[in-house]
């Protein structure tokens, strides 16, 4: 990781490029997430349509 103390050009360079690259993974992670979430959302659905639909089902027995 980048320190404080690093003030050449080079330095400040590789910071700048190391900032940008955990920005971008941050940025992918961030979009993980979401996708995961919505996952998460879509099976709950998917489970909650299955518990009404059995219930149903042992109503009618």
């Amino acid at each position: 990781m980048c320190e404080d103390k690093k003030t050449d050009s080079r330095s400040q360079q590789e910071c700048q490029k190391e900032l940008e690259e955990l920005r971008e993974r941050l940025k992918d992670l961030e979009n993980e997430i979401k996708k995961k979430e919505e996952e998460v959302r879509e099976y709950t659905s998917h489970l909650q349509r299955l518990q009404a639909d059995f219930d149903n089902y042992k109503k009618q027995m």
